[in-house]
């Protein structure tokens, strides 16, 4: 080729040659460096003979970030030795490498070296490429990777051995899946439930049995749903909750749950969440209840804004109930929630929103912010209780990150740590027993590597066990270890058997004993392990399988009430014998819900029935589920045909209201605590003058969780809706009312909190008094986590009250006569 050159002479004589070409860079090798080490590497390029200067800038712009390059002896015009020193408080994080020579500077190579610390390294490949898969460590150490796929959704399944780093194959499923779960049951068998596949959002579900490497259909979910969570609750059970349900729109996100038995093999219906979610995450708390945080709300459209789910749920597993919590400040979803060693949660990862949760206080903080970007990414809390948070994406592929941040609990900050071997997001993560951190595939990967925190963990303490006796004959229990120096991958055992243990905080672990354990009545030793290097292992605590054995198989003599209508939600009372340790209970036909109530005796148990608005008119048999066995079906109770539909305006005539007669509502509340009936007898009616005029009464009054109230407000006559809310229940109720146009769409939100055992009466116009006008028509819609009582009256005037009668007696009427002032009014 031609080349242009400047010939200098130099004394004493000699001449020597320089381009005028600026250098040119292709190449810089090798293209990762760990801190604290010197090596020597090579860039390539064209015009390299005259380089004086090899310049290193960071991301950020700063030069060098603690990397150096000296340019060594034996270059040519396409090829330069360096020599690369990476001080050992370099900061992590790519390179950007360019040339300097007399005619100019060259190019750059960007991200040409990437310094990290090197704790990661590669272990063996899976087979096939997986994304949107599940990986569960199971009872021998090994983790079991199931489903996902990159442009299908796989039915296969590989095995890791962390021993050896190396994969094989673990079967195959009934059908493919992405985005479903997969958990560890007491038994040490895996339940992997719904997902996507190639026919569209599946019900189906199956269990893998890791003796056999064999896998069994099992009878599907109650609904379709992926992108859900699935959570084994402190009972044994597995909770299912939300998710996208699928069909022609994708959605709307579910709000329904349920239940698998892992005992029985069935599943069974809890009451729903307030509203549908999905993209959220689930974490059991140190108290035993379930955190149900972040995720969306409705299907996100490209004209529409994202659907968040600010208001956090817990889901109580004694009562089968939902309560709302505290509200997070910032919307999040596809993130990740861990707990943390004080028992806290922390939520990261998700749209670059970090929040921490408070068991105690029901409240959220602020976590700071994360330094590198990414959504769907992965985490781990380490041994040392700091988070370890991996990889994400942009929101498209392959805009995948490697980055590894770390939450530092002492200080509540994050700090770029560390970056894999490999970009990925739409993976997962899993802590080992041998203390390393397994990252495992991704959108285009089917690599996986391993991450060594390096952390030596301290020797376990136990100092108790809750509960301590449990009856022979149980189904899969959880009881719950107190102590200390507990890790996220400490190990519970009964004796030399490992238990399915869950991290709770490093003083509570739960670890679950499975049925098979509890058939007889024994001592049972529980100790805990923590693993190498450091770790050790507790002394032991004992639980007793008490010669209490649940044997007798249930029946149901009598119901209560023994019909109900499209729409309702009330208490059942059941009356029977053997009915203690009722697990599920079930009406044929489909449809009805039931939850079993807490206070359940021999001979007595209490349900929480939900009939929906759909339900097809007719009778159902009621089935009781305990350890010993399912009753005999009960044939006793109907469903009613559909109630009439509201009435179309004009509105109703109300006698004297109507005809001018100004009258002011009132209502008398008699509860009677020693029945299942939320009240005994409600009266109520109207006064005119102090003067009892009518009034009528509501035996009982049933519960729900959700109710829907018409409005017709005409102030031309003094006509109004008086709402009176119970709260039955032993803890505030927070009640969430939204008023709606006639034509369904919202007018307004209003929050309403009723102390316990307490009620509140309002106008409508009270509630919303900047809202209802002169002639205001629609609703209003009630929702709650907890049960709840409603009823509406049309009233005159403007006094609205409630009057406790007292608790004992049963009270059928109130006679004419006249009020004490401010008796009625100002509720």
């Amino acid at each position: 080729g031609r080349a242009t050159f400047l010939i200098l002479v130099m004394l004493p004589g000699t001449i020597q040659g320089q381009s005028l070409v600026p250098p040119s860079i292709e190449t810089f090798s090798p293209s990762r460096g760990t801190t604290g080490t010197t090596f020597t590497g090579t860039i390539t390029g064209t015009n390299l003979d005259d380089v004086t200067s090899v310049n290193v800038v960071t991301s950020e712009n700063v030069t060098g970030g603690g990397v150096t390059v000296t340019i060594l002896s034996g270059r040519t015009s396409i090829s330069l030795p360096v020599q690369i020193a990476v001080a050992s408080d370099a900061t992590v994080g790519f390179r950007h490498v360019t040339v300097t020579a007399p005619a100019g500077r060259s190019n750059f190579i960007y991200g040409a070296l990437t310094v990290v610390r090197g704790g990661w390294s590669l272990t063996g490949s899976l087979a096939v490429p997986r994304g949107d898969h599940t990986a569960t460590l199971l009872l021998d150490g090994t983790v079991l990777v199931v489903g996902g796929g990159i442009t299908g959704c796989l039915a296969s399944a590989e095995l890791y051995n962390p021993t050896t780093g190396t994969w094989s194959a673990a079967g195959f499923l009934t059908t493919g899946r992405c985005n479903h779960t997969a958990t560890l049951l007491p038994n040490g068998k895996v339940l992997v439930a719904g997902g996507a596949s190639g026919a569209g959002v599946t019900a189906t579900a199956e269990i893998y049995d890791p003796t056999t490497r064999s896998w069994t259909a099992l009878p599907p979910m109650q609904s379709p749903r992926t992108v859900h969570t699935a959570t084994l609750l402190p009972n044994g059970k597995v909770l299912v909750v939300g998710g996208y349900p699928g069909g022609a729109s994708g959605g709307p996100p579910l709000s329904s749950a349920e239940l698998f038995d892992p005992d029985l093999l069935t599943w069974s219906q809890v009451p729903a969440m307030p509203t549908g979610r999905t993209r959220h995450a689930a974490t059991v708390l140190t108290n035993g209840k379930i955190l149900i945080a972040g995720g969306l709300t409705e299907v996100t459209t490209p004209n529409s804004g994202t659907p968040f789910a600010y208001v956090a749920l817990l889901f109580d597993p004694i009562s089968n109930l939902w309560t709302p919590t505290g509200a997070m400040g910032t919307g999040t979803a596809d993130h990740t929630a861990l707990v943390l060693p004080d028992g806290r949660v922390l939520v990261a990862g998700g749209n670059g929103v970090t929040a921490i949760y408070d068991p105690v206080s029901g409240n959220w903080s602020n976590a700071g912010a994360m330094t590198t970007p990414g959504d769907r990414r992965a985490a781990v809390t380490l041994p040392n209780g700091n988070v370890l948070v991996m990889g994400g994406d942009a929101g498209i592929v392959p805009g995948t990150y490697p980055y590894t941040e770390i939450f530092e609990l002492n200080t509540g900050t994050w700090s770029l740590w560390d970056l894999m071997n490999e970009s990925r997001s739409r993976f997962v993560a899993v802590l080992l027993n041998n203390n390393k951190v397994l990252a495992i595939g991704g959108a285009r990967s089917k690599t996986a590597e391993l991450y060594d925190p390096g952390v030596s963990n301290p020797s376990p303490m136990l100092s108790g066990v809750t509960p301590n006796i449990v009856p022979a004959g149980s189904g899969s229990t959880g009881v719950q270890l107190s102590g200390s120096n507990f890790l996220p991958n400490s190990i519970a055992s009964q004796g030399d058997s490992r238990l399915v243990t869950t991290y709770l905080s490093s003083t509570k672990l739960l670890a679950y004993l499975p049925s098979s354990s509890l058939a007889v009545p024994t001592a049972l030793a529980i100790n805990v392990t923590n693993p190498s290097p450091g770790g050790g292992v507790s002394t032991s605590q004992t639980v007793t399988v008490s010669s209490t054995v649940i044997s007798s198989t249930p029946a149901i003599t009598a119901i209560t009430p023994s019909t109900a209508a499209p729409g309702s939600v009330f208490i059942m009372a059941v009356t029977g014998t053997n009915l203690s340790g009722a697990t599920a209970a079930v009406f044929s036909g489909g449809g009805v819900t039931v939850m079993i109530g807490p206070g359940g005796t021999a001979t007595s148990l209490s349900l929480l029935v939900t009939v929906p608005s759909n339900a097809e008119a007719g009778p159902r048999t009621l089935s009781i589920t305990t350890p010993a066995g399912t009753s005999p079906p009960f044939t006793g109770f109907t469903v009613l045909p559909p109630r009439s539909p509201r009435p179309t305006s004009p509105p109703q005539p109300i006698p004297d209201v109507e005809g001018g007669n100004v009258r002011t509502g009132y209502l008398v509340i008699t509860p009677d605590q020693s029945t299942s009936a939320l009240l005994t007898t409600l009266t109520y009616g109207t006064v005119q003058n102090g003067i009892v005029q009518a009034q009528a009464g509501a035996v009982p009054l049933g519960v729900t969780t959700g109710a829907t109230l018409f409005i017709d407000v005409l102030n031309s006559v003094s006509r109004n809706l008086g709402v009176v809310i119970v709260n039955p229940g032993g803890t505030t109720n927070a009640i969430t009312i939204t008023l709606k146009n006639d034509d369904g769409t919202t007018a307004g939100t209003a929050t309403v909190n009723i102390d316990p055992y307490k009620q509140l009466a309002r106008f409508v116009d009270q509630l919303f008094p900047d809202t209802v006008g002169p002639a205001f028509v629609g609703s209003i819609n009630l929702q709650s986590g907890s049960p709840f009582a409603v009823l509406g009256f049309p009233f005159s005037g403007a006094n609205f009250s409630t009057l406790a009668a007292g608790n004992t007696g049963t009270l059928t009427s109130v006679p004419a006569r006249t009020l004490a002032a401010g008796t009625i009014g100002g509720a």
